[in-house]
């Protein structure tokens, strides 16, 4: 059972934050801080993030991640060797919230260079499976050092929470489509 209770401490308050995330973008909220992450800032002729990526990402997820996280926190038994006080909870899910956007950059410039375009997909090749894998578990990876270093869980309750958390991701992606979301 105390597996069950960090596997969702760690997916949902990450999952109610996409989509939060999500929610918010289809309103156009905050549209004030749609800054690019990079500044229009090129490398070889080509954008290093390109316009899709914002700083409204990173304060959306951080934000929400926190909320969520605290909000799980307050409901779900932990342990009281991970946390000793609502500071350090507060924190740690920023932290992840923050890793969870960071973690989507590498992938991001890795297309920009190819002149792949944001939201555009490679479409056959080993290209097609590196930057499908990579578009699921890029920003999980980042939120599992965060986990791993900050909440004290093993390696293996870490690693299945980012399987689980990619297959959410692509059952949430699938689902968004088919509702004209994304």
């Amino acid at each position: 059972m105390a597996v069950f209770f960090a596997l969702a401490s760690l997916i949902l308050p990450l999952l109610f934050s996409g989509l939060t995330f999500i929610f918010l973008l289809k309103l156009n909220m905050l549209k004030k801080v749609a800054w690019p992450l990079d500044m229009g800032i090129t490398w070889r002729g080509k954008r290093l993030l390109g316009e899709n990526k914002t700083v409204r990402g990173p304060i959306i997820m951080a934000f929400f991640t926190m909320l969520y996280g605290f909000l799980l926190f307050k409901v779900l038994p932990w342990e009281k060797s991970v946390f000793f006080s609502n500071r350090q909870v507060v924190l740690s899910y920023f932290l992840v919230g923050l890793a969870y956007s960071l973690g989507e950059l590498p992938n991001s410039f890795l297309k920009r260079q190819l002149s792949i375009p944001p939201g555009g997909k490679v479409v056959k090749g080993v290209g097609k499976w590196f930057f499908s894998f990579l578009d699921l578990f890029d920003s999980l990876v980042a939120c599992g050092v965060v986990y791993f270093f900050l909440f004290r869980l093993s390696l293996v309750v870490v690693a299945l929470a980012i399987f689980i958390g990619g297959m959410i991701h692509w059952g949430t992606d699938v689902l968004m489509k088919r509702w004209c979301l994304k």
